[in-house]
């Protein structure tokens, strides 16, 4: 379990995986999708609105964690069974969380069509099996962009986009 006052002490870390993300899937393409109703599961201390909001990306976006958060569009919930209903958002973001959730439901809230973001850290030890997690989430979508980021922390970053249903 990540503690606020632990995980605070890591934005600079996420912001560093935020622009190799834009860096890599593009301004332009990135924006576009955030123009989406979005949700961003795991949303920790908001460093993913945070650095959307140094950038100008006017997003309109939701989070859910286990831990509250000062955020207007917050909801205080399990990323493994959402508050939220089926089909509610056009685009899923999640950085760094969905090694610790158990089951699928970001597929039901993700419109048909809809784009899910997800990556996960890594070490030279764990990044077959960290490969292997995003790959199942997403087994069935297509498959847009996968890469590595190397850096302070290393990220492997799924893009993908859910099939009618």
């Amino acid at each position: 379990m990540f503690f606020p006052d632990i995980y605070g002490s890591w934005e600079e870390k996420q912001k560093e995986k935020y622009e190799g993300i834009f860096r890599v899937l593009g301004d332009d393409f990135l924006s576009k999708l955030f123009k989406a109703k979005t949700l961003d599961i795991g949303y920790g201390a908001g460093f993913l609105k945070k650095f959307l909001e140094s950038r100008s990306i006017p997003a309109k976006l939701y989070g859910v964690d286990t831990r509250p958060a000062p955020a207007e569009m917050f909801v205080l919930g399990d990323g493994g069974q959402m508050p939220f209903r089926d089909e509610s958002f056009g685009f899923v973001v999640s950085i760094d969380t969905m090694h610790l959730i158990g089951s699928d439901d970001f597929r039901r809230v993700l419109e048909n069509r809809g784009h899910a973001l997800l990556g996960l850290f890594f070490n030279d030890d764990n990044r077959q099996e960290r490969m292997k997690i995003l790959h199942d989430k997403l087994r069935g979508f297509e498959i847009i962009a996968e890469f590595e980021l190397r850096g302070m922390e290393n990220e492997y970053v799924v893009l993908g986009r859910k099939r009618y249903c």
